[in-house]
């Protein structure tokens, strides 16, 4: 053998020797309590040490990594997906207690299916600040998704065990038609018949001024001279404080609306007006029942209702676009998506989609590149348009098909939403694990056969509720631990 590839050989087994021993040194606490920071590497560790595929029985750690004033708390879900543990590194600024730092400990393993990051651009950190803040000022919180939400499902629930936190009222944003039921609103179909429904997925080549939802209304036809309608029927038991419609600019010249009751018309209030978006202000005090609207427009662009708080807590709108997949999000304009999320206080944006890729993923892992750059490129679409808005990733949650007499798993649900985990973390935005979650409830056929879901994923309201109450409970979890992360004595 030639003496040059000798020494190559003898320097590389020295090499390796040598970091073996270093690393079975630190994790042998020989080196203090300082261990390795970098991300990549304790990801190997770990994965070299659990390699099951089964959420039940997967045991979570925690570990502290400690330098100067800076402490990392490292948790560790073993047992996850495909051999590959989740993880993920909390670093805070402040120094804990010994006390401050066994109670985070505990905090943390209380977190079953949400990863989160403390700060940092799209940290949680401004949701959990705002949410601090809801006595003084009104935050809001975009929840985008497919059919799983469409309608306020999902968070309707979410909504009122926030505002019964944090203060708030209302709906927030709802779309001037609908073919899901709100259930406390009535939707005027016979005036909004009108009107051509349009969304960033399907209809992105035919047209460009969405609004923030992703959705924009379009009347059929274009009668200047003559007025033109929509309406509305909000019941008792919405409470709210204001009413307002957002338009594309200059597409409404006026619009003007009453009850059935009133013998007039009443002029809505021009409010804000951007280059993207117009907005009226109906009323200022709560309007409930039948509510007629009208306006004079050559081509006419409604995006819809605002059914809102005041001043004070914690507003939820809901951008559901039924059969979406998340990637028509990056044909809404990033300048209005800026320009909104700053002039609307927007806190939180949460991207909750995935099942509707499910029935055509290959589970060969052949699409992998393809659907981690869909959601690449959907994170850094929200994180370059809301650089101050925390960012939560929700994946898919588990679905079934039928095989003959028998009702099966879709394998599919588990590839996807490891590869959603990745990009999360890759991104350094936080993620709620739907499927992980409905696997420790048993998984879709324990789900469907308990009533809480359809075998093609969708929850039934009891489902809704439990998801929804399981991810508020994780979200204050975690803010609990943010909290106490950055106390100061």
């Amino acid at each position: 053998m030639p003496e040059n590839n000798k020494s190559i050989i003898i320097f590389t087994a020295s090499l390796g020797l040598f970091l073996l021993g270093l690393l079975g040194a630190s994790r042998s606490g020989l080196l203090g309590s300082w261990e390795f920071d970098s991300l990549y590497l304790n990801r190997w560790l770990v994965s070299s040490e659990n390699t099951s595929d089964s959420m039940h029985g997967a045991e979570q750690t925690t570990k502290t990594l400690v330098k100067d004033s800076q402490v990392a708390v490292v948790v560790e879900q073993g047992g996850v997906y495909g051999g590959k543990p989740f993880h993920i590194e909390h670093w805070i600024k402040v120094k804990l207690s010994n006390q401050d730092k066994n109670r985070y400990d505990s905090m943390l393993q209380s977190l079953k299916f949400l990863s989160f990051t403390e700060e940092g651009q799209n940290s949680m950190q401004t949701f959990f600040e705002k949410l601090s803040e809801s006595q003084k000022e009104l935050s809001r919180i975009w929840y985008f998704g497919d059919s799983q939400i469409e309608g306020d499902r999902i968070t309707s629930e979410i909504r009122r065990i926030f505002q019964s936190q944090y203060g708030g009222s209302g709906i927030g944003y709802v779309p001037l038609s609908n073919p899901a039921t709100y259930g406390v609103l009535e939707i005027d179909e016979t005036q909004n018949s009108q009107w051509r429904k349009l969304n960033c997925f399907r209809d992105k080549k035919k047209f460009k001024w969405f609004g923030p939802s992703g959705q924009a209304f379009v009347a059929n036809s274009s009668r200047p001279n003559e007025f033109s309608g929509f309406g509305l029927k909000i019941t008792k038991s919405i409470k709210y404080q204001k009413l307002l419609i957002q338009a594309l600019p200059d597409s409404l010249s006026e619009l003007q609306w009453r009850r059935p009751k009133d013998s007039t018309w009443k002029m809505a209030k021009k409010s804000i007006r951007s280059k993207f978006l117009q907005e009226f202000v109906v009323s200022d005090t709560p309007i409930i029942g039948k509510i007629n609207f009208r306006y004079r427009a050559i081509n006419p662009v409604v995006y819809g209702y605002s059914i809102d708080a005041g001043t004070k807590g914690i507003q939820i709108d809901n951008m559901g676009i039924r059969g979406h997949s998340g990637d028509g999000l990056n044909n809404i304009n990033s300048s209005l998506l800026s320009e909104e999320s700053q002039r609307q206080n927007v806190s939180l944006v949460v991207l909750h989609f995935g099942n509707n890729m499910v029935p055509y993923i290959k589970t060969d892992g052949s699409q992998e590149k393809w659907v981690k750059n869909i959601f690449r490129n959907i994170l850094s679409k929200y994180q370059s348009c809301c650089p101050d808005v925390s960012i939560l990733l929700i994946g898919p949650g588990d679905m079934g098909f039928r095989s003959g007499s028998e009702m099966k798993s879709y394998e599919s649900c588990k590839l996807l939403n490891r590869w959603l985990q990745e990009v999360a973390q890759e991104k350094n935005v936080s993620f709620f694990d739907f499927y992980g979650f409905m696997l420790d409830g048993g998984g879709i056929l324990e789900w469907q056969k308990k009533g809480l879901a359809s075998l093609d994923g969708h929850l039934s309201p009891s489902g809704q509720k439990i998801f929804a109450r399981a991810l508020t409970r994780e979200l204050n979890g975690a803010r609990a631990c943010y909290l106490l992360s950055t106390r100061t004595e």
